[in-house]
């Protein structure tokens, strides 16, 4: 009987795996479509790789050796199945690093040791029931920025990659001012270097696609991190560098000699090239959402012209993404890649259409623009369900999707939110469905990001705030006066930055710290003169009012007050309480399991629930 092979292929032999040993492909390989790299496996001795602070990652998994570094440690058993958690789930890796290139130099030592200290610490995100896990990840990134840093006055482009990774790593925590950090560190190291210049355009070499890519991992970043109030960057500098390859033929070593370009009008079924695109006219977008010193009128042109370009993209867009089609994506998108791009469009129109609407964005009342706030309105709804539609609950892939998506989830369920009240059952239903979806997929994602948790514990606080309006919605917006869009009440600006500038939220003041959020939005319920209202003087739901005063109020639909209690899933629960646990907010009101279902007390009284509604 055949025994095991001599030598194994990289990819089998650096998971620990049984390898066919057929050349130039394995069976493993073959059937899960990757690139077999036949590399030399020959062992090194092992003292000369402890004291370059590595050990070989041997082929038997029986044999316990750790990975050892000054103050850190480990162990090499994980480390396969860290590093894959980490190019599996992490949106922007592929960008960072070649894969076949990474795994290679962790079996012969040559690898930078914060690179990997980085993407252990960040694939330690994804990795579930190992609490004690989450301790060592945050020794390994210290020990990471520690040595990143040593080296920081002599910039590489491995640097870029553990900033960058360091950055999401921080983010992921809540450590907002650490993320900022190396975030801006990474800026600087791809400007030191270059990349912008385009200087290896035309070169068909792994190294060469990989400076490019990682120019376009700095840009990414900072499309999604950067405040609105920040320089906007110069498009020309996008204009001069290649977009990324296929990455398929990219993990092949088979670099195409034509690379599509900024402004090339050709597309592919390229996500990072579509992820790109998107990511500029998102920062477009939560610059236009989030201005409102802005006169309305070259903000209305604004919008307007920023819907054009998101209406050209979508028409160019490569089917595949499956955009205006029933066809299902080609083998070269996986679902995360599409369900990110589609829900990346919808957010720009979410942001840019419901920021002239103070119904859906808390903002000041617009006059003399009713009809444009009524168009608005309602593509922004329709981009707010588009979004819900997108988000698949049972997936198994939908917890480890990208903090973006439960941003996205939490701007579709605060933008419906006023719609539980409709009159019409089915804008009613559908709403209840759509953010009852929302926020199983927030709480699934919570446990990754900090971010989404803070925001899935915003909810109530939006769906009080509503309820304290006391209005119900005769329709969806378009049948609806401009008086119902600007219903309004003088809030603190927090709450409307949390819909529309997603990570605008962490800054205060303009400064940043690590781990504030604002508790409730500011969204509480004082006296009428400081701009709150009491609990006493919230409208009853018995209570009517003239329609020429104010709109319809409740009347004869106390059977509409929505159940917001069973908004979320009993089964979704657990899942945002164990996020909750392990991001340890210090300073911060978080719910238990009670809570959710029951009311949540979040000013000292009692959470006026459909079943509670009484006279006070």
């Amino acid at each position: 009987m055949a025994g095991r092979p001599k030598t194994a292929c990289s990819q089998c032999n650096f998971s620990k795996l049984r390898c066919s040993g057929e050349k130039p492909t394995c069976s493993r390989c073959l059937r899960l479509g990757r690139a077999c790299q036949w590399i030399g496996t020959r062992r090194r001795n092992r003292g000369a790789a402890s004291r370059q602070g590595l050990t070989e990652l041997p082929y038997d998994s029986s044999e316990t050796h750790v990975i050892n570094y000054q103050n850190t440690e480990i162990p090499s058993h994980l480390v396969s199945g860290l590093v894959d958690h980490y190019f599996t789930n992490i949106y922007n890796a592929n960008l960072l690093l070649h894969r076949p290139t990474f795994l290679q130099s962790v079996l012969d030592g040559s690898i930078e040791q914060h690179v990997l200290l980085s993407v252990c610490a960040l694939g330690s995100r994804f990795v579930d029931q190992q609490p004690c896990l989450h301790d060592d990840a945050q020794s390994w990134a210290e020990e990471a920025g520690r040595r990143v840093f040593a080296h920081v006055d002599d910039p590489t482009e491995e640097n870029i990659v553990t900033f960058i990774n360091l950055a999401l790593f921080w983010y992921s925590r809540g450590q907002w001012q650490r993320m900022m950090v190396f975030e801006s560190n990474a800026q600087c190291t791809w400007r030191l270097l270059g990349l912008e210049n385009g200087r290896d355009n035309g070169a068909t070499t792994v190294k060469a696609e990989l400076s490019r890519r990682r120019f376009w991992a700095c840009i990414l970043i900072k499309q999604f991190v950067t405040r609105s109030t920040s320089p906007e960057l110069d498009i020309r500098l996008l204009e001069k560098v290649s977009l990324p390859s296929d990455d398929k033929l990219f993990e092949e070593n088979k670099i195409p000699q034509h690379q599509f370009t900024w402004c090339d009008p050709g597309r592919t079924p390229n996500f990072y090239n579509e992820l790109i695109k998107l990511g500029s006219l998102w920062a477009s977008a939560c610059r236009i959402a989030c201005d409102d010193e802005l006169d309305i009128n070259i903000k209305l042109i604004n919008i307007q012209k920023l819907d054009s370009e998101l209406k050209v993209w979508k028409r160019l867009v490569h089917p595949d993404f499956g955009f205006g089609s029933s066809v299902l994506p080609a083998a070269s998108i996986t679902f995360s890649q599409r369900v990110f791009i589609g829900i990346l469009y919808h957010m720009i129109g979410c942001a840019i259409h419901s920021s002239i609407v103070p119904l859906l964005s808390l903002g000041v009342p617009i006059e003399e623009h009713g009809y444009s706030q009524a168009i608005s309105a309602q593509t922004a709804l329709m981009h707010a369900r588009s979004i819900s539609s997108l988000l698949e609950t049972n997936h198994p892939a939908i917890s480890q999707a990208p903090a973006f998506v439960g941003y996205a989830a939490y701007c579709s369920s605060a933008i419906q939110i006023p719609f539980l009240w409709c009159r019409k059952e089915g804008v009613r239903q559908r709403t209840l469905d759509d953010i009852r979806k929302n926020m199983t997929v927030m709480q699934a994602i919570s446990k990754r990001w900090r971010l989404v948790s803070r925001l899935t514990s915003f909810i109530p606080a939006l769906y009080r705030h509503h309820q304290s309006m006391a209005y119900s919605l005769a329709d969806e917006p378009m049948a609806l006066d401009a008086s119902e869009l600007n219903r309004h009440k003088s809030i603190p600006k927090q709450a409307r930055i949390s819909i529309l500038g997603h990570n605008e939220i962490v800054w205060k003041n303009g400064s940043i710290d690590n781990g504030t959020l604002f508790d409730d939005l500011g969204l509480g319920f004082l006296d009428e003169t400081e701009d709150r209202i009491r609990p006493e003087t919230r409208l009853r739901p018995t209570e009517t009012r003239d329609p020429d005063n104010g709109g319809t109020f409740w009347n004869n639909h106390v059977n509409s007050e929505p159940q917001f209690h069973d908004l979320l899933q009993n089964d979704a629960v657990p899942e945002c309480i164990d996020a909750s646990q392990e991001l340890e907010w210090s300073g911060s009101v978080l719910l238990t399991d009670e809570d959710w279902l029951t009311g949540f007390d979040w000013h000292g009284s009692e959470f006026i629930t459909p079943t509670n509604l009484e006279p006070t």
